[in-house]
């Protein structure tokens, strides 16, 4: 009999006996939204195997919503992260439910934290804002619906709803428009490896430079690090020189600092460097120069997710487990010199 450490038979324990996620298992006990007949006969099969007690939690889950919901952010210090949980939390009230919000603050090992806490606040759902593939699937041993924002499933077997914008479609899109505008020497400085976002507008760079004649050069920033582009910028310049005409930040933060950096060495932006971002924050049009950028719709992203979640509760054969994609916009300014 497969058994936990403790001794005592989980819903983790059913659900690598009946070859599931455990977050299958939990619509099962719960009756709230379908899964195929095969599975249902596997988790049944495992449920006597093991003689499994469902919890007080799983059965208080079965029997009525309670209206109680978490969101984790990594924090609240900045533009981002404000505007969607803003708009997730207004909703969410309108709606009658309450919301809890963990924010890591870039602790580490912040997953198993967050799962104590979770577990013992009884929650109808998890909501969480830009997690990497590690930390949604320890969220998934909950075993209450999740929806990720600034995220998608890159395996599309998770059963979590990923809220985001087409990442690489956008990069791609400024890198056509920044050669559209003749340069033909960037520099990408991106959010760092952890953040998926990142990733994929480095992939639309880098694939975009498969398709057209242009000298790229990427360094990896840092999306959690204020300082990043400014440090990064000052750097490149003292080893390159002025050997690039623009500079794609992966984000509006980044950008502001190569602005500043690029400043306090003399040069002119962009007269000698051109320089765009991505977010379009509220303050990218008062930089000097006003800031070219991607938009990303942060209200409409915290407000799908969050009528996404509500939706499975109180909708029985609402839909699990795929991607929602939520359109970007191109926003042109004045911080991007057109070349012959």
């Amino acid at each position: 009999m497969i058994r936990s450490r403790s001794g005592k038979v989980t819903i983790i324990d059913v659900a690598r006996a009946a070859h599931v996620s455990v977050s299958t298992v939990s619509r099962y006990l719960n009756s709230t939204v379908p899964i195929s007949e095969e599975k249902r006969k596997n988790i049944a099969k495992a449920i006597k195997m093991l003689n499994y007690k469902p919890s007080t939690f799983a059965k208080t889950m079965r029997s009525q919503i309670l209206y109680s919901i978490g969101i984790i952010v990594p924090d609240l210090g900045g533009y981002y992260y404000g505007e969607i949980v803003n708009s997730m939390v207004t909703y969410a009230s309108k709606k009658g439910y309450e919301t809890v919000v963990s924010v890591t603050n870039k602790v580490e090992n912040w997953e198993d934290m967050t799962f104590d806490f979770f577990m013992s606040r009884r929650l109808d759902g998890i909501i969480a804002c830009t997690p990497d593939l590690k930390s949604v699937q320890k969220l998934i041993k909950i075993g209450v619906p999740i929806v990720a924002v600034d995220w998608r499933d890159p395996i599309g077997d998770l059963e979590v709803t990923g809220v985001t914008i087409d990442n690489e479609k956008a990069a791609f899109t400024m890198m056509k428009y920044l050669y559209s505008m003749g340069h033909r020497k960037i520099l990408a400085i991106t959010g760092g490896k952890k953040f998926q976002s990142s990733i994929e507008r480095e992939n639309g760079v880098r694939k975009f430079k498969e398709k057209a004649d242009t000298e790229l050069y990427i360094v990896d920033g840092n999306f959690s690090d204020l300082d990043t582009g400014y440090n990064l910028t000052k750097q490149f310049i003292k080893e390159k020189g002025k050997s690039v005409t623009a500079i794609f930040a992966f984000n509006d933060i980044l950008a502001f600092g190569v602005i500043s950096a690029l400043n306090d060495l003399g040069i002119s932006v962009p007269d000698e460097i051109s320089v765009v971002g991505f977010d379009n924050t509220y303050i990218s049009k008062y930089s000097v120069p006003p800031l070219t950028t991607i938009e990303q719709p942060r209200n409409e992203l915290g407000l799908t997710a969050i009528k996404n979640l509500i939706n499975r509760f109180e909708f029985a054969g609402s839909k699990v487990g795929y991607n929602i994609i939520v359109p970007f916009k191109f926003i042109e300014r004045s911080s991007v010199k057109k070349l012959k």
